[in-house]
């Protein structure tokens, strides 16, 4: 058995600037993944750890607390437009929108225990 490939720090800073770029460049979300995608091992949570802490970063940026909360309401129709979930899809991207803010509280987030529940690799 080969040990399990762990992904640089280069890697990633690549998947970071990867979605930055898109988001900058208001592309579309799913191409940006789809540019993601080759960084991400099998049966590994990356890049998914690294984008729980960049949207955390993000929040702690932008001022987001417990005084100056955002609403979760209409967050997806508002940001990810092009996007509609349904069904099982509409539950892990409920649970990837909420883990920014817990991680952001300072709690850590098993987010292999998560997507081994979702029995896919696609967070």
């Amino acid at each position: 058995m080969s040990p399990r490939r762990v992904p640089t720090e280069e890697e990633a800073g690549q998947a970071v600037d990867r979605l930055l770029t898109a988001v900058e460049a208001d592309g579309d979300i799913f191409d940006a993944l789809d540019d993601i995608r080759p960084l991400h091992p099998k049966n590994n949570t990356f890049p998914g750890e690294v984008f729980m802490r960049l949207a955390a970063n993000a929040l702690d940026e932008g001022g987001v607390c417990r005084d100056s909360p955002i609403s979760q309401e209409c967050l997806l129709e508002a940001h990810l437009p092009e996007c509609e979930f349904r069904g099982r899809d509409n539950q892990k991207i409920r649970y990837a929108v909420l883990v920014g803010p817990v991680t952001h509280s300072g709690v850590e987030v098993d987010l292999l225990e998560e997507v081994a529940y979702w029995a896919t690799d696609d967070f």
